[in-house]
């Protein structure tokens, strides 16, 4: 199978098994976590920004970091302003619930 998309801040990864994503940083990003480790690592090459994958419970369960490669065809979505103050984008897949979820 062939690479067809890579994800960036304006296209999502395919929706499967997910109820939306929401942009967002990397939560174990290297960067976040060299407190904890108490020593410098290098991140140079670990995308900070990507997806974060939402369940329909609102609970995150994944995150795929911008410029991953996708092996499926792009999914149809609907890009929106989030409820968060910072205006992090969401994304929703054009289904018959999206009208549900952006109602949340």
């Amino acid at each position: 199978m062939t690479l067809l998309y890579k994800t960036n801040e304006d296209t999502p990864p395919p929706f499967s098994g997910v109820a939306y994503f929401e942009r967002s940083c990397d939560p174990f990003h290297p960067k976040k976590i060299q407190e904890a480790l108490g020593a410098k690592v290098d991140s140079s090459d670990v995308k900070e920004s990507g997806w974060m994958a939402i369940d329909w419970y609102e609970n995150p369960i994944g995150f795929i970091p911008d410029g991953t490669g996708i092996k499926f065809p792009k999914p149809e979505f609907e890009l929106a302003q989030g409820y968060f103050n910072d205006g992090r984008m969401f994304a929703y897949p054009k289904n018959e619930h999206l009208s549900e979820l952006k109602a949340r």
